[in-house]
C-alpha cells in the first residue's frame, strides 16, 4: 500500500506484488474538509491510512498488508487527543 498526501487531498492505491512486479488492486482517495487542511503533514498521512483501511476493510481482514513510511504512524494513532479527531 502506499499513501499520498497533498494540501487538499489523500490518496492510497493497494498494490499486489507478483513476480517483482506491482500491479494496482484499489485506489482511494478523499478531498480534505477544511478543518482537515490544518492538520500536520504526519496526520495527513495517518488521515489517509484510516480512510483506506475503512475502504478497504475486506483487503485488510483477509490479507497481509504492508504500510511503507517514513512517519511515525504508530506514534500519532496512539495518542487520544490526536486518534480521536482523525476516527471523527
Amino acid at each position: 500500500m502506499y499513501l499520498s498526501v497533498s494540501e487538499a487531498a489523500t490518496s492510497s492505491v493497494l498494490v499486489r506484488q507478483e513476480d517483482g512486479i506491482q500491479k494496482p488492486v484499489y485506489y482511494t482517495s478523499k478531498a480534505l474538509l477544511p478543518a482537515e487542511t490544518r492538520y500536520s503533514s504526519a496526520e495527513h498521512v495517518a488521515l489517509a491510512l484510516i480512510t483506506a483501511a475503512r475502504k478497504l476493510r475486506p483487503y485488510f481482514q483477509a490479507h497481509r498488508i504492508r504500510v511503507y513510511t517514513n512517519w511515525p504512524l504508530k506514534l500519532i494513532l496512539q495518542k487520544p487527543e490526536v486518534s480521536g479527531r482523525l476516527t471523527k
